[in-house]
């Protein structure tokens, strides 16, 4: 009894913990990660080094995945739907994600600071706000995920709050779904990507007819991404409707699923596929790729809950303990 009354604050405290995390991953991205040291040198000579934040490195794409995976894993936990499978991906996440900053901060140079440091200075790199951030969040990933896992019993997850068990939570779940959607086709006419040669430039003259910052609707699979879109809005809204509700909410998991994982590989081969060049080169995300892929992350996360609540057979969301304390009672 003691562990089934604690599970019920600690299972959401790792879940909101885990979310928490997946934030700090994403600011990570924004504020300068390191820049170039040099004790001997004067404040002028200081104010001149360079700076570099992780958005525009090349693995801010990988941080960006990071940062979505563990987000969506903690709130299909917090919402007691697919939690153990859930709690597995989220672990994956998490120890990738500390490990890749343990990575950047000691090969922040040349991983992270441009090429073109300051001449006659030494190359002594100091790590800033960025760094921390995304090392802080991989530790509290990994200790929140760590708790998920070790409550992912039935005995525990039976405590798991019920929350699409009101028509009204469902209802909003699809409406935010299509908000989600509306941002998303937006996401896909601002610039996706743009080169970040660093030390891989080719030292001549870039070849006709390439970009160096391109929007996805201006790439062969623009087409596709903004039909996926349309298609799972489309399913969404007829779900909202009341037509059809379990078949629109899976059609609509699947068109988001699609257009997730469609952004994904566009994002892989950024030069090739949505910049136009015919060898591969180092890109780094722009504006139009955070709000495309985060966004449809979001539909998709919010499409398994309608999914869970459309379709109980399917068991995704497991009932909490008052849930089925109801289903026992007598009439």
């Amino acid at each position: 009894m003691t562990r089934l009354r604690a599970s019920r604050w600690v299972a959401p405290a790792a879940g909101a913990a885990s979310l928490l995390a997946a934030v700090l991953v994403a600011a990570a991205l924004f504020p300068t990660f390191a820049s170039q040291g040099c004790p001997s040198c004067s404040g002028f000579v200081t104010e001149g080094l360079p700076s570099a934040a992780l958005r525009d490195s090349s693995e801010a794409w990988a941080v960006v995945w990071i940062s979505g995976i563990l987000a969506a894993t903690a709130i299909l936990f917090l919402a007691g739907v697919a939690s153990r499978l859930a709690a597995m991906v989220n672990a994956v996440a998490a120890f990738v994600g500390l490990g890749l900053a343990v990575y950047e901060g000691a090969l922040a140079f040349p991983q992270s600071l441009p090429a073109e440091l300051v001449p006659d200075v030494p190359v002594f790199y100091v790590l800033d706000a960025g760094y921390y951030l995304f090392l802080g969040g991989g530790i509290l990933a990994v200790g929140a995920v760590v708790v998920m896992l070790l409550l992912r019993g039935d005995r525990e997850r039976e405590v798991a709050p019920n929350a699409l068990a009101s028509s009204r939570a469902a209802t909003t779940a699809g409406w935010a779904c299509l908000a989600s959607l509306a941002i998303a086709g937006v996401g896909a006419f601002l610039p996706f990507a743009g080169l970040n040669c660093g030390f891989g430039c080719p030292p001549f003259g870039a070849p006709p007819l390439v970009l160096f910052s391109g929007a996805i609707v201006g790439s062969g699979d623009g087409s596709i991404v903004l039909a996926l879109l349309v298609a799972a809005a489309f399913a969404i809204g007829l779900r909202l409707a009341g037509n059809g509700k379990p078949l629109a909410s899976t059609i609509a998991l699947v068109m988001t699923l699609a257009v997730t994982a469609l952004v994904s590989f566009e994002s892989l081969n950024a030069a090739t596929r949505v910049l136009g060049w015919s060898y591969s080169i180092p890109t780094a995300p722009k504006q139009g790729y955070y709000l495309l892929q985060v966004s449809a992350a979001i539909a998709a996360v919010l499409a398994v809950l309608l999914v869970a609540a459309d379709r109980p057979t399917w068991r995704l969301q497991r009932p909490n303990a008052e849930t089925a304390r109801e289903a026992i009672r007598p009439a």
